[in-house]
């Protein structure tokens, strides 16, 4: 996806710079990687991520993220989470 103004990272709640026009993807949010440049905007508040509840129908991935349980054990070439922990044994 692309994005004509540098400055956003195409989220109504995450304003960042990468660089490029390139949207930020949700990948690049919190995963221990600074992709915005003006600041790190992708990697602060994280810990938002770590105190909030799975729903019944998630996954909760190592690092906190929760996903749709259809994502789990589906594809071991292709993890959803950022620590490949929807995948074991990949």
């Amino acid at each position: 996806m692309i994005n004509t103004n540098r400055t956003s990272s195409c989220y109504v709640h995450l304003t960042c710079d990468r660089g490029s026009p390139m949207c930020l993807d949700w990948r690049e949010i919190c995963n221990g990687q600074i992709d915005c440049i003006d600041g790190g905007a992708d990697e602060t508040q994280c810990f938002l991520l770590e105190i909030n509840e799975c729903a019944d129908d998630e996954y909760r991935c190592h690092n906190g993220l929760c996903m749709s349980l259809n994502f789990y054990k589906d594809d071991a070439q292709h993890p959803d989470c950022l620590d490949r922990s929807d995948e074991p044994n990949s």
